[in-house]
């Protein structure tokens, strides 16, 4: 089998976050002469870098789900290419350029670096590499944080993963009896995302069919609100 190693590209700040992932015998994050990179076992069966670039950018789209829930202030990591280890020794690199912005901020985590250079984000590992491991395991679970990872948070997809959430829980008495939101709450969220008044260009509908809600639901508060339910449920699972 030939070894894989997938190049990540983004800020440091959050590249750094990633090298966590270092309790699985079959992947981890590692960091080489400032550049880091995924390793997953199960790319190492793939004969073609491109393979290994499209297997590698759905793992990233998850582990950036996770992140985005589990890390305040987070910004999305990416694939920028592959690497090849040779018989030799030697590293051949395939890259696939992707558009990235780097960028320099300041961050409410809790993270804390040592005196010897080293972070500490003990305070999350454990639930957020849970979230990964179910990820393996459950199709629901991946494609929900896949999405959240990587698409835009708008009402369209707001709902889908609502829908992923209300199937794979059991429905929508069960969030409710749960905790997690409110039945009122919910409502207001549908009728939102599905009314062109309420939701404008991004509704789920092109027309009118029912009547608007007053007011609408904030894009911002719809994306709290499903942020919080995805949390709950990763964590009944």
């Amino acid at each position: 089998m030939t070894p894989w190693m997938i190049e990540l590209g983004g800020d440091t700040f959050d590249l750094k976050e990633l090298l966590r992932l270092n309790s699985f015998p079959d992947i981890s994050v590692v960091e080489e002469n400032d550049r880091f990179y995924l390793k997953a076992a199960e790319c190492n069966s793939y004969s073609d870098a491109s393979d290994v670039l499209n297997r590698g950018i759905e793992l990233v789209r998850i582990i950036n789900g996770i992140a985005q829930i589990e890390i305040q202030n987070w910004e999305n990591v990416n694939v920028i290419g592959v690497a090849r280890e040779e018989i030799n020794g030697s590293r051949t690199q395939f890259l696939f350029p992707q558009p990235f912005r780097g960028r320099s901020r300041m961050s409410a985590n809790a993270t804390v670096t040592r005196a010897d250079g080293t972070v500490d984000t003990s305070n999350q590992k454990s639930t957020f590499e849970s979230f990964f491991e179910l990820s393996r395991v459950d199709t629901e679970v991946e494609k929900a944080l896949r999405i959240w990872g990587s698409r835009e948070h708008t009402w369209s997809n707001l709902y889908i993963i609502y829908e992923i959430i209300e199937s794979g829980a059991g429905g929508k008495s069960v969030i409710v009896s749960n905790g997690w939101s409110s039945r009122s709450k919910i409502e207001h969220f549908k009728r939102t995302a599905n009314s062109v008044t309420g939701a404008g260009d991004d509704a789920r509908h092109g027309k009118e069919s029912t009547v608007p809600p007053s007011p609408p639901m904030l894009l911002s508060d719809a994306g709290s609100m499903i942020e919080a339910m995805l949390r709950q449920w990763l964590l009944t699972k």
